[in-house]
């Protein structure tokens, strides 16, 4: 999950990732949170080049978790969850030399 400030951090590199494996299958989509007229203006601000999910507030508080820490999820297409990777302050917890 992205807040706006996140979408313009990580943005342009879930756009590159979207335009380099997007052939292949991948779907890039950024779950942001906060009020739909602050979503909606970012997404029109930016022009994300990935799909935007704007989730109601029992599927945020689901996603965040009790914690609030954002999270960046890879989920089949099956939607089993693959990898989480948590996200603090906008340093990652630990070493992700890779994502698979």
């Amino acid at each position: 999950m992205l807040s706006p400030s996140q979408a313009a951090r990580y943005g342009p590199e879930l756009t590159a990732l979207n335009a380099k494996y997007g052939p292949a299958g991948l779907r890039v989509i950024g779950v942001t949170f906060g009020t739909n007229k602050e979503v909606r203006d970012e997404i029109v601000a930016r022009r994300p080049g990935y799909e935007v999910a704007i989730p109601d507030s029992e599927a945020q508080q689901n996603l965040v978790g009790d914690d609030l820490i954002p999270k960046f999820l890879f989920v089949t297409a099956d939607g089993r969850v693959l990898k989480e990777i948590r996200t603090i302050y906008g340093l990652q917890r630990g070493i992700e030399g890779s994502v698979f």
